[in-house]
């Protein structure tokens, strides 16, 4: 083959250390294709395919198989016993987050294909319908992702090693409710399934994701103690599997009222689609604490108001120790203690409070 054919056929073809990309423009924006081959011919032919069919993406190389094998990669190494993987629950939401980043931008494109003004784009997106936190974490999560594949040669730069993002501030808010307003918070719900969501929340001290998946064989009402455990739906982190004693209110209510529900708790007729969690609370959640007037009030202050109301309870007096509340809370001491230990109420508020100090001590005993 003459040198000027071989030239012609090689256009845009690059060897970038052992492996060939192929270099095109179309409708104005510069895409990069891995051809996955360090032969000169093979890349020839494969780069032909390519500009015969613009609209494929060969190789299942768009961004939603991208992202399933990279959330998939990382759930492979926790599983081998690696904390720099992802446990099951973490690549739920990390899954979640690069399907929305896929959606935004077209399925049909590629990780090659992602420039830095894509990256500003889907930020700015995220910053107008969610907090400044959320948009954070998903950024970060893309920048991840897009280390990933520079690492195995699906991308040539990380796009987002280009966008300046800041790391926002916290937002300032009150992380714990008074007695008296987790009283008039429950007796005020007007809904079984919103008070169920409070009682799990302040009385229990469970996750958001805990309260959408528990089950009804997790409520013990006899011994009088809800135990978490793994299911089809949901898998804990290392000492997230727990068991929590029920306060005689919860359980009370539980039995004369709510009842045990199946398949789930709450909301058990809602089945999973593709949103990160099976059933979204938030809008009803919200709009209930500004009709309260106190928006301020998240599904995770009410398991903050959970911690320090239990940590104001002097053992001596029956109160739990600190160990033991975190492993209520289903996190390691020195967790709890940075984290929790310092949201103390006032010593007098005690005996206010809902009995859990009577719930603790039956399940003890």
């Amino acid at each position: 083959m003459k040198k000027s054919a071989l030239k012609k056929l090689l256009k845009g073809i690059v060897l970038r250390r052992d492996t060939y990309w192929l270099n095109v423009t179309r409708n104005g924006t510069r895409q990069w294709f891995n051809l996955r081959t360090q032969d000169e011919a093979q890349a020839i032919r494969k780069a032909a395919e390519i500009r015969a069919t613009p609209d494929v993406i060969q190789n299942g190389d768009a961004l939603p198989q991208v992202a399933e094998r990279f959330v998939a990669d990382m759930a492979l190494i926790r599983s081998r016993g690696s904390r720099d993987g992802w446990a099951p629950c973490t690549a739920g939401t990390k899954i979640y987050r690069l399907r929305n980043f896929a959606d935004f931008l077209g399925h049909h494109r590629t990780p090659e294909s992602v420039t830095p003004e894509d990256i500003r784009r889907f930020y700015a997106y995220r910053l107008r319908n969610n907090s400044a936190q959320t948009a954070y974490g998903s950024y970060m999560t893309v920048r991840s992702f897009f280390n990933w594949c520079v690492e195995h040669r699906l991308a040539r730069t990380n796009p987002c090693l280009e966008v300046r993002v800041e790391s926002p501030e916290p937002n300032p808010r009150q992380d714990f409710c008074e007695p008296e307003l987790v009283r008039h918070l429950i007796d005020q719900a007007p809904r079984d399934d919103l008070k169920f969501i409070l009682y799990c929340g302040f009385h229990c001290g469970m996750r958001k994701r805990e309260i959408i998946e528990a089950v009804p064989w997790w409520f013990d009402l006899r011994r009088g103690h809800v135990q978490l455990r793994k299911t089809p739906t949901i898998r804990f982190k290392d000492l997230e599997e727990r068991t929590i004693p029920l306060t005689e209110e919860f359980r009370a209510w539980l039995r004369d009222s709510y009842g045990l529900r199946a398949p789930f708790m709450l909301q058990p007729e809602v089945t999973r689609g593709q949103s990160l969690y099976r059933y979204e609370f938030k809008v009803p959640f919200m709009r209930y604490m500004k009709a309260q007037g106190c928006a301020w009030v998240t599904p995770h202050t009410m398991r903050h108001t959970f911690a320090s109301l239990l940590a104001s309870m002097d053992p001596a007096l029956g109160g739990p120790n600190d160990l033991e509340i975190a492993g209520f809370m289903g996190i390691d001491l020195h967790t709890y203690q940075r984290t929790y230990a310092h949201l103390r109420p006032r010593r007098g508020a005690i005996d206010k409070a809902f009995a859990l100090t009577h719930a603790t001590s039956s399940a003890a005993s």
